[in-house]
């Protein structure tokens, strides 16, 4: 009897317990950039500055935020009459391999994008799982990118399945 009165007092407790567990860390809302409407798991911070893709100078809108131990972050940019998506994109590309230090790249095929993942390094040394799509829409490129030591579906699927089409 003692048993089940034990067990029955802590019930509330547990209850509190298992609620607590399946909070989740990653609260998805949505946000944009540049007008581009974007998901992301976490209040964004926001920037813009100008990037030098090789020969380009454009300019570069951002949001991003870390939650869940990973790394959320959408950029994009406008390309100028005259400047050729495909440069941009090679340019683009070869940068943020560069900035991982990838030693493992694998490309997704995808409509209308460019999908990859990768394994690299962060900027301290640690391993560092990539998934980074580009989307051309119009005259401009959008870049999402999101960043973990271990990537899991409950970061990638959310991010990526809001990308707006073409």
């Amino acid at each position: 009897m003692r048993l089940v009165a034990t067990a029955q007092a802590l019930l509330p407790v547990l209850g509190l317990a298992v609620l607590s567990a399946c909070s989740p860390a990653l609260n998805w809302r949505q946000a944009s950039v540049a007008s581009v409407p974007v998901m992301l798991p976490c209040k964004p911070d926001k920037a813009r500055r100008s990037v030098t893709l090789v020969p380009h100078t454009l300019v570069m809108d951002m949001v991003g935020c870390e939650a869940g131990s990973a790394l959320f972050a959408v950029s994009r940019v406008e390309l100028p009459e005259g400047v050729a998506a495909p440069e941009v994109l090679a340019a683009w590309r070869a940068q943020a391999l560069a900035a991982l230090r990838a030693s493992q790249v694998q490309d997704q095929p995808m409509a209308g994008a460019t999908l990859l993942q990768a394994q690299g390094l962060r900027p301290d040394g640690r391993a560092v799982q990539a998934q980074l799509l580009w989307r051309l829409r119009g005259r401009q490129i959008v870049h999402w990118a999101v960043y973990a030591e271990r990537l899991g579906p409950d970061m990638t699927e959310p991010f990526f399945a809001e990308t707006p089409q073409p």
